[in-house]
């Protein structure tokens, strides 16, 4: 699991992305913010949407150890396995470092992610 950003400003949107290691299986969706609680959010909601097939789906979770993630493995507990890289470990989330440099094909960095069209994050999905 990870976030871009498009500008550098506490008000603007991210996306957060998830892949499945094994599958590639990935979901990109736009979130209010970088905080934690957002990122909580998000992933509350894609539990409740994916429901019971979610363990199937991601079987574990790797995530960077940013503070927009302290709360993952609190919120994901019982539900599937949370791991975090090492800090400065780039080559421990390679696939999520792949997904980076695709999106940025499409969104440069520093256009806002609030004036992305969900067409757009649906085919970079895809």
């Amino acid at each position: 699991m990870d976030t871009v950003i498009g500008q550098k400003t506490e008000k603007d949107q991210v996306l957060l992305i998830l892949v499945e290691s094994k599958s590639r299986y990935e979901i990109v969706m736009k979130i209010d913010g970088k905080q934690r609680q957002h990122v909580d959010k998000a992933a509350s909601e894609l539990i409740e949407e994916i429901g019971a097939s979610f363990p199937r789906v991601f079987k574990s979770i790797t995530s960077d150890n940013g503070s927009e993630f302290s709360g993952l493995s609190e919120c994901l507990k019982g539900i599937t396995d949370v791991y975090f890289t090492h800090p400065y470990s780039s080559w421990e989330r390679g696939t999520k470092e792949n997904q980076h440099r695709f999106i940025r094909r499409h969104i440069s960095k520093g256009k806002p992610i609030s004036t992305v069209t969900d067409h757009l994050v649906h085919k970079i999905q895809e």
